[in-house]
């Protein structure tokens, strides 16, 4: 494992929080002997919340961003970092503030294409109100032009090229400029992204006589026995507080009621199939591999299938709900037959990064991946917080479903494409799990 001259591993980013307090300590038991080319320290008496030390994170960011890639990958994994609030042998962190706060200062001296940077909260025992906060420059890459700085400021030029060279920042010299325009000449290594499939796509069957239909037909015919009574007739309502119940519906409007509730179920019976299958099918896991030495950002995949597939969030089977409508309530008394309810909060879509867009007769699955390091893989299970089921419809008759996909990154000036071949699991009869989730 490579480590820096001071002993403190600089080979990988931290991951984790346990791993970034391990790496404040170690950097505070170095103090400023550790600071190179991808590090840079400030201790406590840096005021986060002043303009003029904003600037100076800018500075570094700027400076990192036009760093050598070769020299650049042998620390961090190419990125650079600028660890705030710790002194030698010392952790007493800075004052807590928001990135929207950091960006109102920063981005000025960047400009809208200027280099990506984010940042990595570790907080001190005891202290609400401080932590370490630490600036996380990404990797330069071939194909990536010179970042000047765009506004004047404290310590900075407008226009002026910074570099972050062994423990300081400064203005480039003439052959570190020449670095940066052959830096933006080479091409980028061509670019190759695998895409592949973990588990299978699924097909169910539901028998639609001996469950939605036979739901439909006992719930009926407890409504319309309830019926049987007269008009005027009131009783004591369990659901009222034993309270008398009048029934303020005609037979007429009760009838409608009733009518409209068994079109309902029937509308919403496939959503209810597919929801069944999400419960009692297995997930699937699309991995994207990077298989070049080429760090990707803002990777995003689109899978295009011509069938009109279901992607589905996978939940607890002992959870299900058909999200079938509930039936009207018994005539004068107030109480809804036993019947499978619905809590529609149940199955509001999380902010997920995986969607579905129907397109003509089939489905784009998009993947907002985000970056993706060389050589490095990724899985929908990691991007998402609920396992995918894929649902194929049951009267299409295949062993497997091919798919074209195609990739963008930013910064890669081309569009990646290939074939997905998705294997489709053989047809599972959930008729008696309907069942008992009907009660029928």
């Amino acid at each position: 494992m490579l480590a820096s001259d001071t002993g403190l591993d600089c080979f990988k980013l931290p991951n984790g929080e346990d791993s970034w307090s391990k790496f404040v300590c170690d950097v505070s038991h170095e103090g400023d002997i550790a600071e190179r080319d991808y590090l840079e320290l400030k201790g406590s008496m840096f005021d986060i919340t002043s303009k003029r030390d904003k600037q100076k994170i800018a500075k570094f960011i700027l400076g990192s961003a036009n760093r050598n890639p070769e020299i650049a990958k042998r620390h961090f994994q190419g990125s650079a970092l600028m660890v705030l609030g710790v002194d030698f042998n010392s952790i007493l962190g800075v004052k807590r503030i928001e990135k929207v706060e950091l960006d109102r200062v920063i981005n000025p001296f960047l400009g809208a294409s200027g280099p990506r940077w984010d940042i990595q909260r570790v907080p001190i025992k005891g202290n609400q109100d401080k932590e370490v906060l630490i600036i996380i420059v990404d990797p330069p890459y071939d194909g990536q032009p010179p970042f000047p700085c765009r506004a004047d400021g404290e310590g900075l030029k407008n226009g002026a090229l910074y570099i972050r060279a062994d423990g300081e920042t400064r203005e480039v010299k003439a052959d570190e400029l020449d670095m940066l325009i052959n830096r933006a000449r080479r091409r980028l290594k061509r670019v190759k992204l695998r895409i592949s499939v973990k588990g299978s796509a699924n097909q169910v069957t539901i028998d639609r006589s001996r469950t939605l239909d036979e739901y439909i037909e006992n719930t009926t015919k407890t409504l319309l026995e309830a019926a049987k009574l007269p008009d005027r007739f009131s009783s004591i309502s369990p659901v009222l507080n034993n309270s008398i119940f009048y029934e303020n519906r005609t037979r007429d409007e009760y009838s409608r009621e009733i009518k409209q509730w068994q079109d309902d179920c029937v509308d919403k019976w496939d959503d209810a199939c597919r929801r069944i299958g999400a419960a009692y099918c297995d997930p699937i896991d699309f991995i994207v591999d990077n298989t070049t030495k080429v760090h990707l950002k803002a990777v995003k995949i689109k899978i295009h299938s011509d069938y009109c597939l279901s992607l589905i969030d996978q939940f607890d089977s002992d959870e299900v709900d058909l999200g079938l409508p509930e039936p009207p309530s018994l005539w004068r008394s107030g109480i809804q037959p036993l019947c499978s309810t619905f809590d529609p909060t149940v199955f509001i879509n999380h902010k997920s990064k995986i969607n579905v867009v129907k397109v003509n007769s089939g489905i784009d699955i998009i993947i907002d991946v985000g970056d993706l390091r060389p050589l490095d893989s990724i899985n929908t299970k990691m991007l998402d917080e609920e396992p995918q089921v894929l649902l194929v419809p049951a009267e299409i008759k295949r062993e497997s479903i091919n798919c074209n996909w195609t990739a963008t990154a930013d910064g890669v000036d081309d569009v990646f494409t290939g074939k997905l071949t998705i294997p489709v699991g053989p047809v599972k009869d959930l008729t008696k799990v309907t069942q008992i989730l009907l009660r029928v």
